[in-house]
């Protein structure tokens, strides 16, 4: 089968994959953190999981910002050269000091071929 796009209407277009091809597709929407994504993740997942080809697993994890070290906000330079610091919001944490990791891992069916070229 051949990759390709199709356009199927002035606003819309069909993406023709393998199941692999689509996997992948699905695994780097799972790394995007962005409403468009969590739309394309909603409808993308089931079609995927139906065909059982491989196993998801999603995990949320709460870390604590290595940037502002949990502060939520960082220290910028003032200009007049005193040792006063503004401060500002961390840019990666917008404030909060913690993140939300996203861990994704994808188990699909052994290959043979690979196992026997290890041994």
């Amino acid at each position: 089968m051949t990759t390709y796009c199709e356009k199927i209407s002035d606003n819309e277009w069909a993406l023709h994959a393998t199941p692999e091809e689509m996997a992948f597709v699905l695994d780097l929407v799972n790394s995007i953190e962005h409403p468009t994504a969590t739309k394309l993740r909603s409808r993308l997942e089931p079609e995927i999981r139906s065909h059982n080809g491989f196993q998801l697993l999603i995990e949320n994890k709460i870390e604590i910002c290595e940037k502002c070290k949990g502060e939520g906000t960082m220290n910028i330079g003032d200009r007049t050269g005193s040792h006063n610091h503004d401060k500002t919001d961390c840019y990666r944490c917008h404030g909060e000091g913690r993140r939300v990791v996203v861990i994704t891992k994808r188990y699909k069916k052994l290959d043979r071929q690979l196992v026997e070229g290890e041994g």
